[in-house]
């Protein structure tokens, strides 16, 4: 198979966790917490951080989990409780597609948080 260069995964996972901070960003800028399209964006946004945070531990030497359970443990190693609660709510969003408008601007905020905190990891990866 064909293996892709160690240098081109950092740079790449600083391209998403960057483009997805970003896109967070205007989100939240520009819509109601609790909008459908918001809503829509923060379920979205659930497999981008989850395949990163797989990335980011693979990157840091370490094992690979499955997705969700890489995106709580990098979460938990970032800040120990923080994320607990909006990472449940997040996944509640995935299964039933609906979310307060409080728990969705909870959920807006800590993701932003955590996207900009794994950026801030993937930065200090050495290429």
């Amino acid at each position: 198979g064909v293996s892709v260069p160690h240098a081109a995964q950092v740079r790449r996972l600083r391209q998403v966790l960057l483009n997805l901070l970003l896109r967070l960003r205007e989100m939240h800028a520009g819509q109601e917490s609790g909008s459908p399209r918001t809503l829509h964006m923060l379920a979205d946004s659930t497999g981008a951080l989850r395949s990163s945070a797989v990335l980011l531990l693979v990157l840091e030497g370490g094992d690979a989990p499955r997705p969700k359970q890489a995106l709580l443990n990098v979460a938990e190693q970032v800040a120990p409780g923080k994320f607990a609660a909006p990472l449940a709510k997040l996944s509640r969003l995935r299964e039933t597609a609906t979310l307060s408008d409080a728990d969705a601007h909870e959920v807006m905020i800590a993701m932003m948080d955590l996207a900009a905190a794994m950026h801030q990891r993937a930065a200090a990866i050495k290429e």
